[in-house]
Formats: C-alpha cells, sequence, structure tokens
C-alpha cells in the first residue's frame, strides 16, 4: 500500500528560520505530516542554496526520507517573482511573451525558467519566474541530498490562492515582513498583479515607503487603486509601531489583519491543483482513489471464482510456497536497506551530537559530506584536538583521499587499514584519517 500514497518535502524558507514539513497523499486526500522549525546559518533577504540544503540535510537523516523524495520549495518573491501581462497574443507565443517580460525583470529571457498560463475571465496571462542560475543551484543542492526539485512556489502565489478561496473582491495589498524586510504583494481576482520589496527596519521608513507604493500605483492609472491594505502573517508578526505606521500612510484605506499559517495555505494550494515553475503531477489523490478501487475489484473477482473452485485454493497456496522458496536467497538486498537505515540512523545521531558541540568538528564532518557522492555513507566519525578519523561505506580509501584533498581547511590526509568485509556484503569500506586546520574565514580574529 506505499506504492498508493506519495510524500513531497516542502521546504519554506522564513528569514533566519527554515520552516519544513512533508505533505502526504493518501486515499481520502492530502495531509500533513511531519513538521519542524531549524534555524539558518545566516539571516539573508535572498536564501543560499548550499544554506538551505545545509539545514534540511539532518531532518532528511533522522525523518528517512527516501531517496528521490520530490521538494516543493516555497521562495519569497525576492528570488523571483509573479507577473500578469494583458492577453495580446496566444498563451504558447514565448516570442511575445519574451518581448513583454524584457523592461520588467532584471533577466534576459534565456536567463530565466518561468511557467505560463491563463488566469482569469478576461484571459490574461499570468507568468511565474525564476533566475536560472538560482534554479540550478537549488535543484544541485537538493540532488546532493538524493532528494528532487520538483516544485518551485512563489509566497505571492499563496496568498493569491487564499484570497480566491475568501472570495475577496477589488484589489488587495498584501504586506508581509520577512527577515527585516517588508514584501508588497499587488491581488486582483485571485491573481498576483505584481510583487515588491523593500528594506525598512524602522516604522518611519516603512510609512514612506507605503505611501510610495500607493502612488506608484496611482500613477499607473489603477482605478481604483487598493481596495484595502492587508497585514498578513503569524500572529503578532506586526508591531503595533509598524501598523499605527500603515494607519497614518494608508489616507483612508481599509486596513485588516489576517494570520497566515504557510503549511496550511501550501496545502490548500496543492489540494487545489496550482501550479508554480514546474507543473504539479495531474490530481495524484484522485489516481490513487481509482487504482484503490481497480485492485478492490479485481480482488473480488479472483475471490468470487476460487470460491467455485475449492481446487484452486490449495495449488495457489503450493505455488505462493514454491514462491516463498524461490525467493529466500533474494532477502540479502532488503537486509542491505535495512543496515543502509541503520547507518542513515547513526549518521543522524552522531550530526546532531556534532551540532551541540563546538563548530569545528561540525565543520569537518560537512568537509567530508562535500566530498562524498551520494552512493557513499558515513559509518563511524570522531574528531579530537583537530585529528579526525572517518569510516564508511560505499566506496575506496584511495578515491575518498582524493575527494578530500581539495576541501578546504582537510590537510595531512591518511589512510587506515581497511576492515574486513563482512559476509553478504562486498561494498567497499573505507577508513581515513586527517587533520583539520578549519577554514580561512573561521580563523579570522573578530
Amino acid at each position: 500500500m506505499a506504492s498508493l500514497s506519495r510524500t513531497v518535502l516542502v521546504v519554506c524558507p522564513e528569514g533566519s528560520t527554515l520552516r519544513v514539513f512533508t505533505c502526504v497523499a493518501r486515499f481520502w486526500g492530502w495531509s500533513l505530516g511531519r513538521a519542524e522549525v531549524v534555524p539558518l546559518p545566516s539571516a539573508q533577504p535572498a536564501p543560499q542554496p548550499e544554506a538551505v540544503a545545509a539545514a534540511v540535510r539532518p531532518l532528511v537523516l533522522r525523518w528517512g526520507i527516501p531517496p528521490g523524495t520530490e521538494v516543493a520549495l516555497v521562495l519569497p518573491a525576492v528570488v523571483g517573482g509573479v507577473l500578469s501581462l494583458a492577453a495580446g497574443a496566444p498563451q504558447t507565443d514565448r516570442a511575445w511573451i519574451d518581448r513583454e517580460l524584457a523592461g520588467r525583470i532584471p533577466f534576459a529571457s534565456r536567463d530565466i525558467e518561468c511557467d505560463v498560463r491563463a488566469a482569469g475571465p478576461d484571459r490574461s496571462i499570468q507568468v511565474a519566474w525564476l533566475p536560472r542560475t538560482a534554479a540550478v543551484e537549488f535543484r544541485t543542492a537538493f540532488a546532493r541530498l538524493g532528494l528532487a526539485l520538483g516544485e518551485i512556489v512563489f509566497r505571492a502565489q499563496l496568498y493569491a490562492h487564499a484570497a480566491r478561496e475568501t472570495g475577496a473582491e477589488g484589489r488587495e495589498l498584501i504586506i508581509e515582513q520577512w527577515n527585516g524586510c517588508f514584501s508588497f504583494h499587488l491581488l486582483a481576482g485571485g491573481r498576483v498583479l505584481r510583487t515588491s520589496m523593500a528594506q525598512t527596519p524602522a516604522a518611519r521608513e516603512f510609512a514612506d515607503r507605503l505611501q510610495l507604493e500607493l502612488l506608484s500605483l496611482e500613477a499607473a492609472g489603477r482605478s481604483p487603486a487598493v481596495a484595502r491594505i492587508v497585514l498578513a502573517g503569524a500572529q503578532r508578526r506586526f508591531s503595533g509601531e509598524f501598523e499605527a505606521a500603515a494607519k497614518d500612510a494608508a489616507q483612508g484605506i481599509e486596513i485588516v489583519r489576517r494570520p497566515a499559517e504557510l503549511s496550511a495555505m501550501f496545502l490548500r494550494f496543492w489540494r487545489g491543483g496550482e501550479t508554480g515553475i514546474w507543473l504539479v503531477p495531474e490530481n495524484p489523490p484522485a489516481m490513487a482513489r481509482r487504482l484503490a478501487f481497480a485492485i478492490a475489484g479485481i480482488g473480488a473477482l479472483l475471490a468470487a471464482a476460487m470460491a467455485w473452485q475449492v481446487s484452486a485454493l490449495g495449488d495457489e497456496t503450493a505455488a505462493l510456497e514454491a514462491r516463498a522458496t524461490r525467493l529466500r536467497p533474494q532477502y540479502q538486498p532488503l537486509a542491505a536497506k535495512e543496515r543502509q537505515a541503520l547507518s542513515a540512523a547513526a549518521t543522524a545521531d552522531a550530526v546532531a551530537r556534532i551540532s551541540a558541540e563546538t563548530s569545528e568538528p561540525q565543520a569537518a564532518l560537512l568537509a567530508v559530506f562535500n566530498a562524498l557522492p551520494r552512493s557513499a555513507w558515513v559509518t563511524r566519525f570522531a574528531f579530537e584536538a583537530g585529528k579526525t578519523t572517518v569510516a564508511g561505506r560505499g566506496l575506496d580509501t584511495e578515491s575518498v583521499v582524493e575527494k578530500l584533498k581539495g576541501q578546504p581547511g582537510v590537510s595531512r590526509i591518511t589512510g587506515v587499514d581497511e576492515p574486513e568485509l563482512t559476509d553478504g556484503d562486498a561494498a567497499p569500506r573505507f577508513r581515513i584519517g586527517f587533520h583539520w586546520a578549519g577554514r580561512a574565514d573561521e580563523r579570522r580574529p573578530q
């Protein structure tokens, strides 16, 4: 029955933290699985792919996420954006879309990845775009963890989908606080018209920027420009000082607070079959239900046939016993998978212990992870006074030594005598030792 369900790992950078949860599709639809919030090494307006992957790695090991699991990455609008274009040509005319995007985004059309779809009764076209370099970096970072980046969804699209569900009328200016910055999403009819971002740490600066946003909408000829201003996000995200500044700058426009739980918004977005840059698979819950009904129908027919032929039950039992005898020698791959699961759990425990200690063991272990391919597993790790010993399987000692030579902070690499192979396991093993000198940026005095 495991094949009839589907799990998506959702990664949401939120300022200096990273919210990670799983969405699971079963017969009755999508549901929220495990969830956790972990800190990011650095707080930047644009999340860095390597930092996101490094923060996700312990959860992947601890939760036992299988290789090949699809990742849905929810990015802030500052990384890419969503634009609404007037329908002047067919949706498939990429040359016309490229001309419309020219001048409206700071990238050439060949340097972006985008998804185009029709939206609204006015036949307008909505374009979600992302810099190609960012897409490649995120895809590569997750691939090193054995995961597949399958969906990128901008936060503005989540708010637009929530507005369609609530039936909000008129244009809304969604204001979302993001890591000391504010994102402004202009929505109309459940569509994203434009997004912008400003770094305004003080309430006075925030009020000035809000006035500029409203003036720019009036100058663009949008009448009415904004029906209401929505302060969105988690509860208590906006302080009273910023809310008072927004009321002063709103010039009589209605201001409302709207709590937004990102995991619930994404779950409704996914259930609705919405798309980001890459398409969501076609209605997987319905496909799983149809498959289950088909299997149940076939089983009922087989049971009815065997009820009329009692002798067939004995033949079937004998065939199953013979099959079990024939498959018994093939159980070794299952045992190997179990050992891999135990190795992953041991690695997760080691990473958890190292994260609670000083930063040098964690940096040394990260250097080993960066050097090893996905097919290799670390089974033992020891660090004492700069001397590091690493053991694992899936790669020979000479290859590991060559891969570690290019890692910063690693010196005096030596190979240790390899352990003997256990019965039934012919995978190569390695055991090396090296001296961890630390990277140059870590040794620089503060």
